[in-house]
């Protein structure tokens, strides 16, 4: 795969036959099983809720919570890692600091979350998370 992660040309998987090409051409270069799943869940997600050209980053330190809803919502939750819908529940109250990682550019669509302590750090597409302002409102990125 490519050094930089771009979003905005990751494929979008519409139907079966889509999310099957998907699956091939990611396992052919290599990518792990469970990396696939997520990926192809990403790819439809994408179909169905297309990013706005506002909501592409986030600026790194901003504080940020988890569009639990959203996340929640999404076709296939129930077949992402247990590991991840467990942090997705246990935190979705939380408030985070976005963090960027060199692989995914200066303007990343997926962030870290700089409070996150897995093992494995999860990323999140922008378009899940809500903005936390310092008033004590919030601010849903897609809004």
């Amino acid at each position: 795969m490519q050094d930089v992660f771009d979003i905005n040309n990751f494929p979008k998987a519409r139907n079966r036959k889509e999310a099957r090409a998907l699956t091939k051409a990611l396992r052919n270069q290599g990518v792990k099983k469970n990396e696939v799943a997520n990926m192809v869940e990403l790819a439809k997600d994408l179909a169905k809720h297309p990013m706005s050209e506002e909501s592409t980053s986030i600026p790194e330190g901003t504080k940020v919570k988890l569009d639990y809803h959203r996340l929640i919502s999404q076709a296939g939750w129930h077949k992402l890692d247990a590991e991840y819908r467990s942090f997705v529940s246990c935190n979705m109250g939380t408030v985070f600091t976005v963090e960027y990682e060199e692989r995914f550019g200066d303007n990343p669509q997926l962030v870290a979350l700089k409070e996150d302590t897995c093992r494995q750090k999860w990323m999140f597409n922008v378009a899940n998370l809500i903005i936390v302002k310092s008033e004590g409102g919030e601010q849903n990125i897609n809004e």
